[in-house]
C-alpha cells in the first residue's frame, strides 16, 4: 500500500542527508557566517560535541521579519531562480542548512542587523518554535545548537566517538578557514582556545597561522591571472610530502573542493622529485567566473563541475613546470620571520635587486608604456594579452654617470634562466669542494668552506642515466644493443593482446621484440643504457602491470625509464677519484640534479653551524 509521508518525516529524512554529524553543523553555520560578510567568527564547543555548539559572527544579521522564514526549507537570500546558480559567489545557496539543523536539535538564534535597534531571539525545540522575543545584543548573529540527534536515537546510536567527532570538527574548521584569508576564525573547546586563523587578508601569514612553520617554510608561491582565471598557489618543495592527499587543498571561489583531475595533474609535476607513492602538499586558490562552473552537482558541495577544466589543467602544469624547472623545488624560506608589510617572497622568478635593495625595478615596454612592478611580479601576471607569449622589455638598471642604463631582455626566457640560476646555486658549489672519501662505500663526502656534502652515489648515477636515456628517447635516438642470445618471454593471452598496442612504444624506448607464437615474444634488442643482466625479468615485471592499463594512453614511458636505469653504480661499489670527479661533473649538468628518478635525494648538505648545533657548541 502506497501512502504519502508526513511533512515531519520528510523533514527529518532531508535533515539526515544534510546533517551527518556535529561537524556538518559547524560547516553549514560557518559558511552562512562567511556569506553574511563576517570577518570575525567564533565557534564554541562545550562538553561533548553533540551537546553544545555555538557560532557567533559579526556579519550583517537577519531582520526580524525574515528570522522565522530562514528556518523553513528551501528559504534563502542567495538565489531567486535556477539561473542564479550560474552567477553565485556564495558558499551556500540551497536554503536547507538551518531547516535541517532545526529538525535534529534544539536551536537558539540571536540576530541583529544594522539599522535595527534591537536583536531578535528565537528558540526552537526539534523544529517547534518555543520562544520569540526582542533583546539587546551586538550586530551580527549567534546560533546555539544543543542535544543533536536526541530526537533520533537511531542516528545518535551510530555516531562515532566524541574524539572522532571533535577531530572532524577541527578538520572542517581548518579547511573552511584556509579558504577565507580575509576572515578570522576562532575555535574554543570548553572555553579554551584550540585554533585561530589570522584573517587579515594576507594569504602567506594566514597559511602560517593555520598550517604552522614546519609546513609553510617548505612552500613556494606561484600565481597566474587571465581573463577567465585567477590562480594563487602554495606548493611544497621536495623536503616534505605525505602518504596521502590529506594536505592537498583546492579552493574554487573560496569553496573547498575535491578534484582528482587537478590533483593528479599537480602530482605528475612532482614525479621523480619526491619518492614514489608519496604526495605533495599544496594550497591552491582558484577564482573563476561562476558561469564556468556548476556548484550544484554534490549534496555536500564538495565537488564542482568545471566547463573549462581542460584549459585549467594545462595552465596549472605549465605554471609548476616553469617554476620547478631545473630546481629542487625551492622552498619559501622567509615565511614566519619578521618582515616589512610590503615585502613578500619570490613567485615564479625575480629580477635581481638593485644595489640599494629596492623592492621595485622599473620595467619599460618597448611600445612606451611604463610600468612599476614589484620584484615578486610573476611571469604569468604580465601575460595580459595572450597565452604563452614572450615579451621584450627594457629593464631600468639605475643611473650611472648621469645616464640611465637599460638592458633589453626577453621576459619569459630571462625569468626562466634566472630561476634556474638561483635554484642551482648550491649544487654548483660542489665544484669548489674537496673529496674526502666514501662513507659505508655508498655516500661520497665532500667538504666545502663551511659546508659538508653527502652524495648517494647510486641515486646520483641513476639521475644521470635517467636524463641521458630521456634525452635519447625524446630525440628518437635511443642507443640499442643486440642480444647475442635473444630471450623468449612467455605471456598469458590477455597480456599478449594488450602488448600489441605498445610494441611501437617499446621500440622507441629501445626494446625490440617479435611475436614468437601465440603467447610468447622474442626479445632481440634492449637499450644500451639498460645493460644485459636481468633484462628478461625486467620486461616480465613491466608486462605484468600492463593489463591494468585501460587504453593506449595509459602507457607511461617515463616510469619505465625510471625503472630501466639498472646499470647505475650500486651501493658498495668502489669508485676511483677520477670516477668521483666525473660523477660530480655530470650530476651538476643534470636538469634536475637534486633527486634520483624515484624522488630520493642525490645530495644533502650540512652546514658547519648544523654540526655545531648537534654538538651543542652553539644555541638553537
Amino acid at each position: 500500500m502506497i501512502h504519502q509521508l508526513t511533512s515531519d518525516t520528510i523533514s527529518k529524512i532531508a535533515a539526515g542527508e544534510i546533517i551527518e554529524e556535529p561537524a556538518s553543523i559547524v560547516k553549514e553555520l560557518l559558511e552562512n557566517s562567511i556569506d553574511a560578510g563576517s570577518d570575525q567568527i567564533q565557534i564554541q564547543v562545550n562538553q561533548s560535541c553533540q551537546a553544545f555548539i555555538q557560532v557567533t559572527d559579526n556579519g550583517q544579521g537577519i531582520p526580524e521579519e525574515d528570522l522565522e522564514l530562514a528556518f523553513k526549507r528551501h528559504a534563502t537570500s542567495k538565489i531567486s531562480s535556477i539561473e542564479d546558480l550560474s552567477n553565485t559567489w556564495s558558499l551556500g545557496f540551497r536554503g536547507e542548512a538551518l531547516a535541517s539543523i532545526n529538525h535534529v536539535s534544539q536551536v537558539e538564534i540571536i540576530s541583529r542587523p544594522e539599522g535595527q535597534d534591537y536583536a531578535c531571539r528565537l528558540v526552537y525545540n526539534y523544529g517547534k518554535k518555543v520562544i520569540k522575543e526582542k533583546i539587546g545584543a551586538p550586530l551580527g548573529t549567534t546560533i546555539k545548537v544543543k542535544n543533536i540527534f536526541e530526537n533520533l536515537p537511531v542516528r545518535k546510536k551510530f555516531l562515532k566517538s566524541d574524539r572522532t567527532l571533535w577531530a572532524n570538527i577541527m578538520e572542517v574548521v581548518e579547511k573552511v578557514a584556509l579558504g577565507v584569508p580575509q576572515v578570522s576564525i576562532l575555535l574554543l573547546r570548553d572555553h579554551k582556545k584550540v585554533f585561530q586563523s589570522q584573517g587579515q587578508g594576507q594569504a602567506k601569514n594566514h597559511l602560517y597561522s593555520i598550517l604552522g612553520k614546519d609546513i609553510v617554510s617548505h612552500l613556494q608561491e606561484v600565481s597566474f591571472q587571465s581573463s577567465s582565471y585567477q590562480i594563487q598557489g602554495y606548493f611544497s618543495d621536495n623536503q616534505v610530502y605525505r602518504s596521502s592527499r590529506v594536505h592537498e587543498y583546492i579552493y574554487i571561489n573560496q569553496r573547498f573542493i575535491r578534484n582528482l583531475h587537478l590533483s593528479r595533474a599537480i602530482e605528475e609535476v612532482y614525479q621523480s622529485k619526491i619518492p614514489l607513492q608519496k604526495y605533495p602538499l599544496f594550497v591552491l586558490y582558484i577564482t573563476i567566473d561562476p558561469s564556468l562552473i556548476d556548484v550544484n552537482i554534490h549534496p555536500k558541495k564538495h565537488e564542482v563541475k568545471l566547463s573549462n577544466e581542460n584549459q585549467l589543467v594545462p595552465i596549472l602544469k605549465e605554471m609548476l613546470e616553469t617554476q620547478f624547472k631545473g630546481s629542487s623545488i625551492p622552498k619559501l624560506e622567509t615565511l614566519g620571520k619578521e618582515k616589512k608589510e610590503e615585502e613578500s617572497v619570490d613567485l615564479l622568478a625575480t629580477f635581481p635587486k638593485s644595489p640599494k635593495n629596492s623592492l621595485e625595478e622599473k620595467i619599460e615596454v618597448e611600445e612606451g608604456n611604463f610600468l612599476t612592478l614589484p620584484l615578486e611580479e610573476s611571469l604569468v601576471d604580465l601575460k595580459e594579452n595572450g597565452e604563452g607569449e614572450d615579451y621584450d622589455l627594457r629593464v631600468n638598471l639605475g643611473a650611472h654617470d648621469g645616464e640611465e642604463a637599460y638592458e633589453k631582455v626577453s621576459l619569459k626566457k630571462d625569468l626562466e634562466a634566472k630561476n634556474e640560476e638561483a635554484s642551482g646555486k648550491w649544487i654548483q658549489a660542489l665544484r669548489d669542494t674537496s673529496y674526502v672519501g666514501a662513507l659505508f662505500k655508498t655516500y661520497l663526502i665532500f667538504q666545502g668552506k663551511e659546508t659538508l656534502y653527502l652524495m648517494d652515489q647510486h641515486a646520483a648515477h641513476e639521475r644521470i642515466l635517467y636524463e641521458k636515456y630521456k634525452k635519447e628517447y625524446e630525440r628518437e635516438e635511443v642507443h640499442r644493443q643486440i642480444l647475442l642470445a635473444p630471450e623468449i618471454i612467455n605471456l598469458n593471452p590477455g597480456t599478449m593482446a594488450i602488448l600489441e598496442n605498445y610494441q611501437e612504444d617499446f621500440s622507441r624506448l629501445g626494446f625490440v621484440f617479435d611475436s614468437f607464437g601465440d603467447q610468447s615474444i622474442l626479445l632481440r634488442e634492449v637499450p644500451f643504457i639498460f645493460g644485459q643482466p636481468g633484462s628478461k625479468l625486467f620486461i616480465e615485471n613491466i608486462l605484468a602491470n600492463l593489463p591494468t592499463a585501460k587504453n593506449k594512453y595509459s602507457f607511461n614511458q617515463y616510469n619505465i625509464m625510471r625503472k630501466a636505469c639498472r646499470s647505475a653504480i650500486k651501493a658498495h661499489d668502489f669508485l676511483e677519484d677520477m670516477e668521483v670527479e666525473s660523477l660530480v661533473g655530470q650530476l651538476i649538468q643534470a636538469e634536475d640534479p637534486y633527486t634520483c628518478p624515484h624522488g630520493r635525494p642525490t645530495v644533502i648538505r650540512i652546514t658547519q653551524r648544523d654540526l655545531e648545533k648537534i654538538f651543542l657548541r652553539v644555541g638553537p
